[in-house]
């Protein structure tokens, strides 16, 4: 149900400026045979409408955003002190150190802004299409194959991206357990001479 709100947030947000871009073409057409003042105090309008918007839907998923990233910190805060013995046998401490910080990290810095910069690139094209469409009729033809293509590209690139994902997390994972054994084993290892070892 957010996610539904703030599409449409940034579709009318998107929808006000490309109304913004059309009035231009009525401006230089003078449809409405009206002064240099009435277009100007309609683009101002137009153009301060799309500030607010923009302004509020970043503002509103940024702290929505936040909000999902706060109730999910607890979950996992709360249930890593509650899960069963043989969980902590099997799960490395390195996969737990990695869930904690790194996927937390990615919720609270990376989620928002890439999906602040998708959203806005989905309005654009839509809108751009939209108002292309408009001008020139025959150009609604030619986008199905484009639109053919880039679902191609999207689903290829989607299965990449995941797998890249998931060799990043494993990658890390032993890095993390390595750098806690080896701050739990630090006396051990200073009272065998062996940090060289440990420093590679």
């Amino acid at each position: 149900l957010l996610l539904f709100y703030i599409s449409v947030a940034f579709f009318v947000s998107q929808f006000v400026r490309v109304a913004t871009d059309y009035w231009l073409v009525l401006w230089r057409l003078d449809s409405f045979d009206q002064s240099v003042g009435f277009y100007v105090s309609l683009y101002l309008a137009l153009g301060l409408t799309t500030g607010v918007l923009v302004l509020g839907r970043n503002l509103w998923l940024a702290l929505s955003l936040l909000a999902f990233s706060r109730t999910i910190h607890d979950k996992v805060m709360a249930g890593i002190p509650t899960a069963p013995l043989h969980w902590f046998h099997e799960t490395p401490v390195g996969r737990i150190q990695n869930r904690v910080s790194k996927d937390v990290a990615t919720l609270d810095e990376d989620l928002p802004a890439n999906f602040i910069d998708c959203a806005q690139c989905v309005a654009v094209v839509i809108g751009t299409c939209i108002l292309s469409t408009l001008s020139l009729p025959w150009f609604g033809i030619v986008l199905i194959p484009v639109f053919f293509v880039f679902f191609r590209v999207r689903a290829f690139y989607n299965m990449s991206s995941r797998e890249l994902k998931r060799l990043d997390s494993l990658s890390r994972s032993p890095l993390l357990s390595h750098y806690g054994s080896t701050l739990q084993g630090l006396v051990t290892i200073r009272a065998f001479y062996k940090q060289g070892e440990y420093a590679r």
